[in-house]
């Protein structure tokens, strides 16, 4: 009994001592593919289609608390995407992560994008969607993510016109963390 009050006191100092805050500057490269349609109601009828594939530069920021083999927090994404007549939209994400470190090497990330936005001259789309990462340590202030992001546009702001959109996109981003624990 002794013992096993010992070993479990030794467990929480040291997962304690691993505790802290969590910062992980990131840039990366986007590959998108949407679609959908955006459908305006007012002032004249039309339909639109949001089919697309874009690429871009993209960076971003993790911030949080660690604790033991668990990170959690807040993330941000933003960057440029142009499409293949070289369109250009401005993406951001903001969202919660939970990042699980199976070792010293490899990690998982689960992530609700709670604000998703592209914009597009006077045309924006906003939604919300879900993330999916996995990273590996390649240096101690290095690593590598390979993300896939599922987002569902659902709203549309558009100056002087009323309707909504029903896009549906998959995202792979590529990116080079530089984490910091402290």
């Amino acid at each position: 009994m002794k013992s096993s009050f010992l070993a479990l006191l030794v467990s929480i100092v040291t997962s304690a001592a691993q505790a802290g805050i969590y910062l992980e500057p990131y840039i990366g490269y986007d590959s998108s593919t949407s679609k959908g349609e955006i459908t305006i109601t007012a002032p004249a009828q039309a339909v639109y289609d949001a089919d697309a594939e874009e690429a871009g530069a993209q960076f971003g920021a993790k911030i949080g608390y660690a604790t033991g083999s668990w990170i959690f927090g807040v993330d941000f994404l933003t960057g440029e995407l142009v499409d293949k007549e070289d369109n250009e939209a401005t993406h951001m994400n903001t969202g919660v992560f939970a990042t699980h470190r199976f070792n010293n090497v490899f990690s998982a990330t689960l992530g609700y994008i709670a604000a998703s936005s592209i914009k597009r001259d006077d045309l924006e789309v906003t939604g919300s969607g879900f993330r999916v990462g996995l990273s590996t340590q390649v240096h101690a202030r290095m690593k590598i993510n390979l993300d896939y992001l599922m987002t569902n546009y659902d709203k549309l702001d558009n100056e002087g016109s009323e309707g909504k959109s029903d896009i549906d996109t998959s995202s792979i981003v590529l990116s080079l963390g530089f984490p910091v624990q402290f």
